[in-house]
């Protein structure tokens, strides 16, 4: 009588052991590569990749350095200003703040322009800054503008100027938004720590959104037919008695 082989069972290894050790190798070959080609944690705002594309097309205005035009786009490489144009903490933001007193600024100019009534532009930010001191004198006329959309050649400058208030028709601590030949708009309470920002122009039609919800719209059809052109400004510009800053956790400008 024949007798029957016994199959023994194969031993099963789970593929996500594989995988795990495939991304150790992964991570190792990274590391080792980045040592290789001489890669070193960031010292400057432009070593970050994310904020290049911003830097690459803007200039730095900061008056109180000596002249108005810090540094112009192009030359962000190694560049630094302190109290002005620094990484934040972390090593992972870029701060522009403010070292002098009323109406110091450090913003930065981006260099693309646009028709102020045609086509669409697209701004947004994640950031942070810390609410305005509301004591001393002239408190209650404090501002801290941090995005302006700015038309050359005009009585007021700004077209769109959005900023932080102390107070404002009763309310503390809020961010507004003001419209040239429109209103200004309340856009609600500071947030506390970061928060997303974003404002949209299309054809003149004027929208901002705080965190993703839409908190104003205006428009700039005032300046329909005058063949104006504007462009973006943001950074820390205080009139106050105080240093602020603004710190950024990213930024992009979007134009025609």
């Amino acid at each position: 009588m024949k007798t029957m082989n016994t199959i023994k069972p194969m031993k099963y290894r789970p593929a996500f052991t594989q995988v795990k050790k495939c991304a150790a190798t992964a991570s190792m070959v990274l590391a080792l590569t980045a040592g290789a080609y001489g890669q070193t944690e960031p010292k400057v705002p432009f070593d970050l990749e994310k904020f290049q594309p911003v830097l690459s097309q803007s200039r730095l205005h900061s008056p109180r350095t000596g002249g108005n035009i810090a540094v112009r786009a192009g030359r962000f490489q190694n560049y630094e200003l302190p109290g002005r144009f620094y990484l934040g903490e972390d090593g992972t933001t870029m701060v522009l703040g403010t070292t002098r007193s009323d109406r110091d600024r450090s913003e930065l100019r981006h260099n693309a322009t646009w028709p102020v009534t045609e086509g669409e532009v697209h701004y947004s930010a994640r950031l942070r800054f810390d609410a305005l001191v509301p004591e001393g004198e002239g408190w209650k006329r404090r501002r801290l503008h941090f995005v302006q959309v700015y038309i050359p050649r005009i009585p007021l400058g700004p077209a769109v100027l959005i900023n932080a208030r102390p107070i404002q028709d009763g309310k503390e601590d809020h961010l507004w938004a003001w419209v040239q030949g429109g209103e200004t708009h309340d856009l609600g309470p500071r947030p506390d720590g970061f928060f997303n920002l974003d404002l949209r122009i299309k054809d003149g039609e004027v929208r901002v959104y705080i965190n993703h919800e839409l908190k104003a719209e205006d428009h700039l059809l005032a300046f329909k037919g005058q063949g104006r052109r504007a462009f973006f400004k943001t950074g820390a510009y205080h009139r106050g008695i105080e240093p602020h800053k603004v710190e950024f956790e990213s930024l992009s400008i979007t134009t025609p």
